[in-house]
């Protein structure tokens, strides 16, 4: 009896540790900026992508590979400018949120993601992007923000990493809710 018990609390302190693993691990692939896959080819889009568009996306996208944050901030602006509506063009404006992300302006990552949210036909997109704006609202502190963002994600079009850290950022900011909501 005293083994079943003991087994039972390394149950329970071996899951919080699973879970915060997994956050962690996450947050570095997000610090990095990796991660993300490509814009999902089934969603329509009124223009076509040539090869020119796809050289001038290919060197936004080398920039930023290589953390040149700056540059390939200038180049997805440039990009979007010239070429409003694609499927690229999805992937450039959520490009520019990471970047904002990564340099800690949450405030415009959060306007960005909701301009792609609304633009975009790309369900997967979407999801990413609400997963993106409940991160930047964590990050704010703002937890009832971000629980909501968390669950406007449709997680089953995240992968699995993903959908992991959002169930874990949610969990975490329903508690620090909870918390709040007992401490009136």
């Amino acid at each position: 009896s005293g083994v079943v018990i003991m087994q039972n609390k390394s149950f329970f302190l071996i899951i919080p540790l699973i879970i915060l693993a997994s956050f962690f691990s996450a947050c570095a692939l997000i610090e990095s900026g990796g991660g993300e896959s490509n814009v999902s080819r089934s969603a329509r889009y009124p223009n076509k992508v040539n090869s020119v568009m796809q050289n001038e996306f290919d060197q936004a996208e080398s920039s930023f590979n290589n953390k040149k944050y700056v540059e390939a901030a200038e180049a997805y602006q440039k990009y979007l400018k010239a070429y409003p509506y694609n499927r690229l063009s999805d992937l450039a404006a959520f490009r520019l949120g990471q970047i904002h992300m990564l340099q800690r302006k949450y405030d415009t990552a959060i306007d960005q993601f909701k301009r792609l949210i609304q633009k975009t036909p790309d369900t997967k997109m979407k999801a990413q992007s609400y997963n993106k704006v409940g991160i930047c609202y964590y990050r704010q502190n703002e937890y009832s923000k971000a629980a909501s963002a968390f669950a406007n994600a449709d997680t089953n079009l995240l992968d699995p990493a993903k959908q992991a850290k959002n169930h874990g950022l949610a969990v975490f900011a329903r508690t620090y809710l909870k918390q709040d909501v007992e401490a009136m």
